[in-house]
C-alpha cells in the first residue's frame, strides 16, 4: 500500500495435469484477476498459461503471456 502497489493476480501449479482451470479453480477464482497456472510433469515445469476470469460462474479467457 505504502509504495501504490496493488494485487493483479495469482499463480500455482498443477502437478501431471494441464496448465488449464481446474473445476477447483473456476469454483474458487475472483473476476478481474489474473490467474498464472504452470504445468508440471515429473518434478520440471513444462508450460506456463495465464487466465482471466470473466465473471463469477462464467468462463476464463486465456491471456497471451510474452516473455521479457
Amino acid at each position: 500500500d505504502r509504495r501504490g502497489l496493488e494485487i493483479v493476480g495469482f499463480y500455482h501449479s498443477h502437478p501431471d495435469h494441464p496448465a488449464r482451470p481446474s473445476t477447483f479453480d473456476k469454483d474458487h477464482a475472483w473476476p478481474g484477476y489474473a490467474y498464472l497456472i504452470a504445468e508440471i510433469v515429473g518434478g520440471e515445469p513444462r508450460a506456463l498459461n495465464g487466465f482471466r476470469l470473466a465473471a463469477v460462474g462464467g468462463s476464463f479467457d486465456e491471456i497471451p503471456l510474452e516473455e521479457a
